[in-house]
């Protein structure tokens, strides 16, 4: 059975082996449309974000074990400082109009 709740849909994982608890789920994002650009990268810390949407950007910067580090809202043209993060290895999350979109980025 498939559930929609704010245009996320909620559905049973399928797999080819046998599920062990039938109450596993998993969330499937529609699919990503943002034409999303972010630059250089690798970065000295200072990161321009380029989108092919309208409106704001939610950003958020995980670190590699998945901890959010920073949590912005920004224009679809806009300059990010993460000079203050330490050197290593990064994920950007963005969303936008229902939309999600992840990137790597590496700070040097």
């Amino acid at each position: 059975m498939d559930i929609k709740v704010d245009n996320i849909q909620v559905a049973p994982i399928k797999s080819t082996e046998e599920p062990t608890d039938s109450n596993k789920t998993a969330i499937a994002y529609p699919a990503s449309d943002i034409n999303l650009t972010i630059y250089p990268n690798p970065s000295n810390g200072v990161i321009k974000v380029r989108a092919d949407v309208s409106g704001l950007l939610d950003v958020s910067i995980l670190d590699f074990t998945g901890k959010l580090v920073l949590e912005e809202t920004v224009s679809i043209q806009s300059e990010l400082h993460l000079e203050h993060l330490p050197k290593g290895v990064y994920f950007v999350e963005v969303f936008s109009q229902n939309r999600i979109q992840k990137l790597k980025l590496i700070l040097e």
